[in-house]
């Protein structure tokens, strides 16, 4: 059961470091060459959920932030950010309470080891449901604004980005060490209390006295 916890554990490090790549990443979606017309083929743009950008020259970059307050923003972007940032917090908080958990870590005993363990495999999968469903829906919408773009012939048109891509694997191993985090403690229930050896003397004849510990 250790050797299960330590592996679900490790899965959740892994799927951490993918959620916290996708929200800080420009790259959730990229300009296709193949698609755009053919004057902007040579133009590199891309965006992700903070910042967007653009390049005409190659290695030079101009960036902005959608230049709009969060109220001038598709309620979409704002809905992906949120659920990317809570997404964020319960993996971290996840990540701790599972170490916890760990029977090499003995900060806690019995059934708080128990009790973090599955708490934060509970934290852990909230974390990779949110980070799905986030890079999901902007991959809908990203689908979707591609076929019109194609059908009105728009300058241009953009496909996946590497985003998307580490948020469904980091969203996938997730799910799976937030079970193996949360089941493979199940059998720990009596470990709480900590039973120390006892020692009893019993004299027998001739003023003999032996000595058992139990």
């Amino acid at each position: 059961m250790a050797k299960c916890g330590a592996i679900g554990t490790a899965l959740c490090v892994v799927a951490t470091v993918g959620i916290l790549y996708c929200v800080s990443s420009r790259y959730w979606k990229i300009n296709s060459q193949v698609a755009s017309q053919q004057v902007n083929r040579g133009v590199a743009s891309y965006e992700g959920l903070w910042v967007r950008c653009m390049s005409y020259i190659p290695g030079v970059f101009q960036c902005d932030r959608f230049d709009n307050s969060y109220l001038g923003l598709e309620a979409s972007l704002n809905a992906q950010r949120a659920m990317m940032v809570i997404a964020s917090i319960c993996a971290a908080g996840g990540l701790v309470a599972g170490c916890l958990g760990l029977d090499c870590i003995h900060a806690i005993r019995g059934k708080q080891k128990m009790y973090s363990s599955r708490g934060g495999g509970v934290l852990f999968f909230t974390a990779s449901i949110l980070t799905l469903g986030a890079v999901s829906w902007y991959a809908a919408d990203v689908y979707r604004e591609f076929d019109i773009d194609e059908q009105i012939g728009t300058s241009f048109s953009y496909q996946f980005g590497t985003a998307l891509f580490i948020g469904w694997i980091a969203s996938g191993l997730g799910l799976i060490g937030a079970v193996l985090v949360t089941f493979c403690n199940a059998d720990d229930d009596d470990d709480d209390e900590y039973y120390a050896p006892r020692k009893t003397e019993a004299y027998g004849g001739h003023g003999s006295r032996a000595t058992e510990y139990i």
